[in-house]
């Protein structure tokens, strides 16, 4: 009696495919993961220049009679550019500060942003993770 060669093999590749595909899944779902990372940090960091630029470009008055409306600018823009983004609640996630600081003529905006990052799947990453952005502009209006 014969037996058929390829027959004894019956069955081994759906035990290797069942073997491998965890791992497999499990390094797609980390490149997942790592990549959501990468594009909040990216868009967390294009905000926060965007916001801070905006900030920049607003005369802070004379004795920085105006500095309020700076910071205020400042807040919304961001707020605005993180929406834009695709960083979603921004508003009950993130916080923003900004100040001002040293004298003319060297006076900067300095903008730091936190944001509570949330990920896809939460497998590989923590779920409770926190991104910063920082950025410093010098200001346009350099008043005395």
């Amino acid at each position: 009696m014969r037996r058929n060669p390829t027959g004894s093999r019956r069955g081994a590749e759906a035990l290797e495919f069942g073997l491998v595909l965890p791992v497999l899944l499990s390094l797609i779902t980390g490149m997942i993961e790592v990549a959501w990372l990468f594009y909040a940090e990216s868009g967390l960091d294009s905000a926060t220049s965007i916001g801070c630029r905006a900030g920049a470009l607003i005369d802070p008055g004379v004795a920085e009679s105006n500095l309020n409306e700076v910071q205020r600018t400042t807040q919304t823009r961001l707020v605005e550019a993180m929406r834009q983004q695709g960083l979603a609640n921004c508003e009950e996630r993130c916080e923003a500060s900004v100040s001002v600081v040293g004298q003319t003529p060297s006076r900067t905006l300095v903008c730091e942003v936190t944001y509570d990052f949330q990920p896809i799947i939460g497998m590989v990453l923590s779920p409770d993770m926190e991104l910063s952005a920082t950025q410093v502009v010098r200001m346009e209006w350099q008043r005395r």
